[in-house]
């Protein structure tokens, strides 16, 4: 029962938290999946759409829970991986810029704009060593490998 304790903490520790750092690659993984979490989310919506009233209202609901929890997935996602950038997580108020209801071709220039910081997420590496954030995560997963690989040669003995 501990240890069932102790991996849903290390679980909501590395995808609901705020602090510490994530490089590139995992990143980029968990956006992946953040996507084909609301890909998904859509196809429910439009077969509970033909349902009767019970079963659409039970999965708006469902759906509902599920966007906040993406929200707040994401959100803690793109903190760390500022924080790996060496930049505070503030810097995630960018992303409010979609949400302007402008027209024309300022409406260009922001979804440009916004691509750009989505590119800059995925492909700047990382600041090398430590820094305010925390370690180098690079390090702490090279590091935990040879723990993994340590106690299978362990056992082989």
């Amino acid at each position: 029962m501990e240890k069932e304790n102790s991996s849903l903490k290390t679980f909501l520790k590395d995808y609901f938290s705020f602090s510490g750092r994530l490089n590139r690659w995992p990143y980029f993984l968990r956006l992946i999946g953040y996507f084909l979490i609301f890909k998904f989310l859509q196809i429910v919506l439009k077969i509970t759409d033909k349902m009767n009233g019970v079963v659409e209202s039970i999965a708006y609901v469902l759906v509902i829970i599920t966007v906040i929890a993406a929200f707040i997935f994401i959100s803690a996602q793109t903190v760390k991986r500022l924080h790996d950038l060496n930049k505070s997580g503030w810097f995630i108020l960018i992303r409010l810029i979609y949400y302007i209801p402008i027209f024309g071709w300022i409406s260009a220039i922001i979804q440009i704009c916004a691509i750009i910081f989505e590119l800059y997420l995925i492909l700047a590496k990382g600041t090398n060593g430590s820094n305010r954030f925390g370690p180098n995560s690079l390090i702490i997963e090279m590091k935990a490998d040879d723990v993994e690989k340590n106690t299978e040669s362990d056992f082989e003995k």
